[in-house]
């Protein structure tokens, strides 16, 4: 990640006179493009913006902004980093659907019961990320692409298999399914 600083006097001789917030955030959104980055983070007078602050202040005037700075990367790192965090969460996930399925076992159902939406909700999450991610590598062979679409049909049609069991009250099969196929079925993506 790439940190860049400006005062408001060095911002205006690099990027010329900017009107309000969202000109200068504009300015340097297309100065990165063209160093292939994009823009990750802004901060105004040392204090980083949410997305939220940001578009709330971007009509706000340009000249009161005493120092500007922005952080920056490529996007092939930015979708690196995700793949190394999604890599981490899908071993934790994989844990938690493990002791779920235990909880289930062990007749502890309150617990059971809250870790198992927890356990449906962080996959689709997780699954939703993962395609994410394809789509934005977007460089795999007919193949791979083939293997990946059977991969996330059979993780859908698992989850409706779990929430099928669920439904009609089969613990043991919930049990089951969360102990062992799920973990199978990540390990997939891991691998993929």
């Amino acid at each position: 990640m790439q940190d860049k600083q400006w005062t408001y006097r060095e911002f205006i001789q690099t990027f010329g006179q900017c009107e309000t917030l969202a000109d200068a955030i504009l300015a340097v959104e297309q100065d990165a493009e063209k160093e292939g980055m994009v823009v990750c983070e802004v901060a105004i007078n040392n204090k980083s913006l949410s997305e939220e602050e940001e578009e709330r202040l971007k009509p706000s005037p340009f000249s009161d902004v005493e120092n500007f700075s922005a952080k920056m990367s490529r996007p092939e790192d930015l979708v690196a980093g995700a793949k190394s965090s999604v890599t981490e969460y899908i071993e934790r996930l994989k844990s938690a659907s493990v002791l779920a399925a235990e909880k289930f076992r062990t007749e502890d159902l309150q617990t059971a019961h809250q870790m198992f939406g927890d356990v449906i909700e962080a996959t689709r999450c997780t699954l939703e990320l993962l395609s994410n991610i394809k789509k934005v590598e977007n460089q795999t062979s007919e193949e791979e692409s083939k293997a990946w679409d059977q991969a996330e049909y059979d993780f859908l049609k698992l989850t409706q298999e779990i929430l099928d069991a669920y439904e009609k009250n089969d613990l043991f099969l919930v049990s089951d399914l969360l102990e062992y196929e799920i973990p199978e079925k990540l390990d997939l993506w891991l691998k993929g």
